[in-house]
């Protein structure tokens, strides 16, 4: 679970408050690991040489890196060929392809290029949080297969959750907290089968929850708290069977009751001191600044296409 983040200076108005996470309980269920198959050389005509990666990154972001010049010293005294020894920032593999790109908290600014969608399939990791970046996500990156580990998160992002990413099959952990993205959650990324840890805390995303999500089977922590959502949590999200953690607070639209399936299993993030993670809806903060209710009765929760219900007390009765 990724530790807590400074946040990130805006032009734009002002956020919601940034969200601290406490650790989770040692005693809880460990988050699925990357899938193997990320970590796979890529095979084929598609697979793109070191020197193309090296090209493609120095043509995209060099206007990133205006206010970054230690990395762009480390780039630019650095041949091609030396990407994966000399580049600040870059991982390769044994094979001498580009795994991943991690600048983080480095003043990158502008907007995520769309390029990149040329990498190609080895690249498994992307971390460029914390930094000015802006704008949208781009939906070329759908062409990135072997893309399991995103964080984005403490930029200033704006516009939608790309429905299209729902082809990025082996993402695991994606975190896009504390942006001002906007739009609804696409209900296509209910296939996202592996994907295990999903941030979306401190945005302005709306609409419902998407019914569709119920379908992702790895997915173990989620945080849509600081959001504009609004409607019920559909009773099927009951069956979401590894969720341990979410966080709902803070979407003042948020209607209905929570699914009694949870119960027991599901720990939610309170507003108390250290934003910790408890078992009952009645403690501090739980369901703050929200219209949902309680749990829900069993009997409502068996329906899988019943939104809402009626309620049940904190002790069952």
């Amino acid at each position: 679970m990724p530790a807590p983040r400074p946040a990130a200076a805006s032009t734009r108005s002002p956020a919601p408050a940034p969200t601290v996470y406490s650790p989770a309980p040692s005693k809880t269920p460990t988050p699925p690991a990357p899938p193997a198959a990320a970590n796979a050389t890529a095979a084929g005509p598609a697979a793109v040489t070191t020197a193309v990666q090296a090209a493609l990154l120095l043509s995209t972001t060099q206007q990133l890196m205006a206010g970054s010049s230690s990395v762009v010293r480390s780039w630019r005294a650095a041949t091609a060929g030396e990407i994966c020894s000399k580049w600040q920032g870059i991982g390769c593999n044994e094979q001498q392809q580009l795994v991943e790109v991690k600048l983080t908290f480095t003043n990158l600014r502008g907007v995520l290029p769309v390029q990149w969608a040329g990498l190609g399939s080895i690249l498994g990791q992307v971390n460029m949080a914390g930094n000015k970046l802006m704008g949208p996500l781009p939906r070329e990156w759908q062409a990135l297969k072997g893309l399991y580990f995103v964080r984005l998160d403490d930029n200033n992002l704006s516009g939608p959750l790309p429905p299209q990413w729902s082809q990025l099959i082996l993402l695991s952990t994606v975190n896009l907290g504390k942006n001002f993205l906007t739009g609804p959650l696409p209900g296509s990324w209910g296939s996202l089968k592996n994907l295990a840890e999903l941030y979306l805390n401190n945005n302005m995303v709306n609409g419902s929850l998407p019914e569709a999500w119920s379908g992702m089977d790895s997915l173990y922590f989620l945080t849509l708290d600081n959001n504009q959502l609004s409607g019920s949590i559909p009773q099927a999200w009951g069956a979401m069977r590894s969720l341990r953690f979410i966080s709902l607070h803070d979407n003042p639209l948020l209607t209905g009751c929570v699914p009694a399936a949870w119960r027991g299993r599901v720990r939610f993030q309170g507003k108390g001191t250290n934003f910790e993670y408890v078992a009952s809806l009645s403690e501090e903060g739980v369901l703050a600044n929200t219209r949902l209710s309680g749990w829900c009765s069993s009997s409502s929760s068996s329906s899988s296409s019943s939104r809402g219900g009626s309620v049940v007390q904190e002790d069952g009765k």
